[in-house]
């Protein structure tokens, strides 16, 4: 470089972690000097970083933040955990003080356990994330620039307002570092006001889930996990596996939160008029069951159905495509069962309505079937004739 006019550089790192230059168009060596200089010294401590501390998670190596995984992954559902634990104290409170001697009110208990368990899991199918999941152990890359591979697990968990992707080594230190991670991407806002679709891209006005991904890119994520995420941002030609998810959980969401009202209706009606209460409770086990049969309907929708391409330790191809979870199964499970014990409900409070007529008089047994007798036997002598 001459002293009165130099080139404009750009480097970038190879994959063996040295540095190559590229001359571009002419300028001012004092103007850009410093500049240079700094940019020159920032890669070659970067290349000089060992690989532990050029991978996913670090804070301090570039751009895309590649170094030991700091964030502690979520092994626990706490939407779960938080169900269970009510669900668990309740029945616990329950049979301490629940009275077996007499049969009423262990019929009465059983009916307060039913309705909290139904409660429990409208809840869990709103806010868990395994209505469509998948898991494949696969050999696979782990960060740019580096050509060594991990065995991991990559695990897709799609719920109504987002998804989680998991990636677990086996064993978990490989490379220098853990491998646990268990990333979040939503396309609802986080008070679930919302599921909008956005703009294609990854501005202002795209996707929540698009920004995320974006965001993931540049705080360095490992590569399996951008890899599931991408398929979720494309949304164009007949490629809409995000806007299907996306519609799915959004329709669902609200049928679950309609199950919920007919449920509280339920408990509000079911203590002073029992087959009002019943209605309620058919109601709130047929719209659970609406919301299974519409989310299969809206994920089938899609021409190309989603699956994610990895190998495993022999090479052969695996596909990480998505299966109905047990959040769905659990859903309609219940409403099936909600919606028959209303039915068998109906009917014996419809018999003890009868019969308890019958016992005050207000229906005459005896002109009851001096009628039916006097209908049906000129019509089997007709019959006969």
């Amino acid at each position: 470089l001459c002293s009165t006019q130099v080139w404009r550089i750009k480097s970038w790192e190879t994959r063996e972690g040295g540095l190559c230059c590229c001359v571009r168009s002419g300028i001012h060596l004092e103007e850009k000097k410093e500049r240079l200089v700094g940019l020159i010294t920032s890669y070659t401590m970067a290349s000089s970083l060992p690989i532990a501390e050029t991978l996913p998670g670090n804070l301090y190596a570039g751009p895309n933040v590649y170094g030991p995984n700091l964030n502690n992954p979520y092994e626990v559902d706490y939407a779960v955990a938080s169900l269970v634990s009510f669900f668990a104290a309740f029945v616990v409170s329950l049979l301490l003080v629940l009275d077996f001697r007499s049969l009423r009110k262990v019929l009465h208990g059983f009916a307060s356990l039913f309705l909290a368990g139904v409660f429990c899991i409208i809840l869990l199918g709103i806010y868990t994330r395994d209505w469509h999941s998948a898991e494949v152990e696969t050999v696979t890359a782990y960060a740019p620039f580096d050509r060594r591979e991990v065995h991991a697990k990559v695990g897709l968990h799609v719920g109504l307002a987002g998804i989680n992707v998991t990636l677990k080594g086996v064993p978990e230190e490989q490379i220098g570092q853990i491998i646990n991670y268990n990333e979040e991407f939503d396309w609802a806002t986080p008070d679930r006001s919302s599921f909008f679709q956005g703009r294609i891209g990854f501005g202002r006005y795209s996707n929540l889930l698009n920004r995320a991904f974006r965001q993931g890119q540049f705080t360095g994520l490992p590569l399996p996990i951008q890899w599931v995420v991408e398929y979720f941002t494309f949304d164009g030609d007949g490629i809409r596996w995000g806007r299907y998810y996306r519609l799915a959980g959004y329709y669902t969401f609200l049928l679950m939160w309609l199950a919920m009202g007919f449920f509280i209706l339920t408990l509000l009606f079911g203590v002073f008029r029992l087959k009002l209460g019943v209605l309620f409770l058919w109601c709130c086990g047929v719209t659970m069951i609406s919301a299974c049969v519409l989310y299969t309907i809206l994920i089938n929708a899609m021409s190309i159905p989603l699956a994610v391409p990895f190998v495993n330790e022999s090479g052969e191809s695996l596909l990480l495509q998505p299966s109905y979870g047990w959040s769905y199964f659990l859903v309609l499970i219940t409403g099936i069962v909600v919606t028959t014990s209303s039915i068998v409900l109906g009917l014996i409070a419809s018999a003890a309505e009868v019969a308890r007529k019958i016992s005050d008089g207000e229906i005459d047994t005896a002109r009851g079937f001096e009628r039916v007798i006097q209908r049906c036997v000129p019509l089997t002598l007709s019959n006969s004739l």
